[in-house]
């Protein structure tokens, strides 16, 4: 029978950075051809007794996997049952949001809630210095009473594990936006995305996943893990971290808790430029692995637009340009992002900002065109009928990261 078999879990000092112990399992792919191999979370070594003897963050890790695959997960760690029953009504709600997915079985030994679920704990924040999770640090004391204790930042999630380099620059920046509140930023690392895992289609169910196995990592010390919520009020779409999966991967120990989705983008961004510290020093682009902006991906797009129709990208120091592209803008690709675009839209517009409407009007249009055609068109309804079908998947590892590279480039090949 093909299943997904997690087991062996073992800890030691990490074979790749001093100071740091590493906690693994064998992940292996019984009855096809796939090898098993190794999957890691690496903590600082004063951490390592705070590591779990259960399967807990495993199952978080892996659960998006076997409902891809569609594959029984079979977890030779204990798991608690808050956490077993909460992974169904997981896989509930994605496979009704996914009807191309179906829920797999979990096999494993079931531990009951010990002690007293309220006792004192930690609350960390799942931080990356981006828009979402620097409004969270920022706000939630005074919005939710929520006091966020330390930050957790994972390399290997947005950086690749293999640029140290790069995690380095991003750990000394942020020091820069925490050093004023005082909270310990704690790093942690992961080859999780190397492996297998990578088969997940990130957006739609592995960045959440991976998220929560990162915080119940850590759930012998933590009472409460905070995951920013990157949705719009009223506009809630499925996706890999949403309001109302991610307390589904909560234990009778440590609860995750989603914060922000009543707060649009356009109000944390202006809270934020009363902040300067996390304002001069946001981090939110995925297309440049050195901890800087690059000013014009779609994320850094989202940003910019909204502070130039604020009046505030000229005083950003997170950029590198202090003036909106408009001729950029009107010639992005829109075929992710679409509702946020729509919102800066109409915000530009009630602001008197019709040029910055105007250029946005001009990318969706562009890409309305671009879909009609022969090539474009295509590969959308491809990847919208098979972006989550295993097989193509992992032949097409190769392929799609060509892909995702030519779709950044697009606005810049298309004219």
């Amino acid at each position: 029978m093909k299943t997904i078999e997690i087991d062996g879990a073992t800890s030691g000092p990490s074979p790749r950075r001093e100071g740091f112990t590493r906690h693994a399992v064998t992940v292996t792919y019984a009855g096809s051809l796939y090898p098993a191999e190794q999957v890691w979370f690496e903590v600082p070594d004063n951490l390592a007794t705070d590591l779990p003897t259960s399967g807990d963050p495993w199952l978080a890790a892996m659960l998006p996997l076997a409902v891809t695959l569609g594959r029984p997960l079979i977890v030779k760690l204990p798991v608690d049952r808050v956490l077993f029953e909460g992974a169904h009504r997981l896989m509930a709600l994605w496979t009704q949001w996914y009807p191309e997915l179906r829920p797999v079985a979990i096999e494993t030994d079931l531990t009951e809630p010990a002690g007293d679920p309220s006792a004192e704990g930690l609350t960390a924040l799942l931080f990356s210095g981006g828009v979402d999770s620097s409004y969270t640090l920022l706000s939630s004391e005074n919005k939710a009473g929520l006091v966020v204790d330390e930050l957790l930042l994972i390399h290997g999630f947005d950086i690749s594990i293999d640029r140290q380099d790069a995690f380095d620059a991003v750990c000394q920046r942020l020091s820069k936006t925490i050093e004023p509140l005082g909270k310990p930023l704690i790093a942690i690392a992961s080859n999780l995305r190397q492996t297998r895992f990578q088969d997940v289609n990130w957006t739609d169910l592995a960045h959440g996943a991976f998220l929560a196995a990162a915080g119940l990592l850590l759930s012998r010390r933590l009472q409460r893990v905070v995951i920013s919520s990157g949705s719009h009020p009223g506009h809630f779409v499925p996706a890999g971290t949403h309001p109302d999966t991610d307390p589904l991967f909560s234990t009778s120990r440590t609860t995750i808790v989603h914060f922000g989705a009543g707060t649009s983008r356009m109000d944390k961004l202006a809270f934020l430029s009363e902040h300067p510290a996390a304002f001069h020093n946001l981090r939110l682009c995925y297309h440049a692995e050195t901890g800087a902006n690059c000013g014009r991906c779609l994320k850094c797009l989202i940003a910019t637009s909204i502070l130039e129709v604020m009046g505030k990208l000229a005083e950003c120091q997170s950029f590198p340009n202090d003036r909106l592209d408009l001729d950029h803008l009107s010639h992005i690709y829109l075929v992710r992002a679409h509702t946020i675009f729509r919102l800066i839209q109409a915000y530009a517009a009630q602001n008197g900002r019709e040029d910055v409407a105007k250029a946005i009007d001009a990318g969706f249009q562009r890409t309305e065109r671009l879909n009609r055609g022969p090539v474009i068109g295509w590969l959308s309804r491809l990847r919208r009928r098979y972006r989550h079908h295993a097989n193509l998947r992992l032949v097409s590892r190769t392929a799609r990261r060509w892909l995702y590279a030519l779709g950044m480039r697009l606005d810049r090949i298309v004219r």
